[in-house]
């Protein structure tokens, strides 16, 4: 019953966002399609895929500054996020998961508040992993804005390299559309 109304904040924060940034339409047409098939959105073993949560965090003296781990898997620096547990929606996972990969304790920045829904929604291939058993998939990732008033980092559960890097330092294409939203928002503030 809960991840029943997990499903529906979650889809109503979609239908927000889609409204929010109708030119998106297009590009989340596989998420989509997933969300108007599937049951279940947030199980890792469902094909072709699964919403996570993700979180980028300013750092509370240069905002300019996101919090970023280095992904040994996929071998690439990335934002903190993962999977949504049952009985979580996908902004309380990128809390969590931002708390378990970086050990920061982070909130919603302030622009989630009048309407949640996430900034910037990316649809993304994970491979194979074998040692996991799992066949490569689709995140459906929901990302969230954070805030924090941490600036160390301290050791993390999952073994990553973390660190606050400038927002004008990150070359990967996957994340161009939400550094741009970052910087649109910090001009609006």
């Amino acid at each position: 019953m809960e991840i029943k109304s997990n499903k529906e904040e979650t889809l109503k924060q979609f239908q927000t966002y889609i409204h929010q940034f109708p030119e998106e339409e297009e590009n989340l047409a596989p998420f989509i399609s997933f969300i108007k098939e599937s049951e279940e959105l947030f199980d890792r073993s469902v094909s072709p895929g699964h919403i996570t949560g993700s979180g980028f965090v300013l750092h509370p003296n240069d905002p300019d500054h996101i919090l970023m781990l280095f992904h040994k898997s996929l071998e690439r620096w990335l934002q903190p996020g993962g999977h949504v547990d049952p009985g979580e929606t996908p902004e309380e996972a990128a809390i969590r998961e931002v708390k378990e990969e970086t050990n920061i304790e982070a909130r919603l920045h302030s622009v989630h508040k009048e309407q949640l829904y996430p900034f910037d929604v990316n649809i993304h291939y994970i491979p194979a992993n074998e040692r996991k058993g799992e066949l490569g998939h689709f995140h459906y990732d929901f990302r969230y804005l954070l805030v924090t008033d941490e600036t160390e980092i301290g050791q993390n559960d999952e073994g990553h390299d973390v660190r606050w890097v400038d927002i004008t330092e990150i070359p990967d294409e996957s994340l161009s559309r939400a550094i741009k939203q970052i910087k649109s928002i910090l001009a609006g503030q």
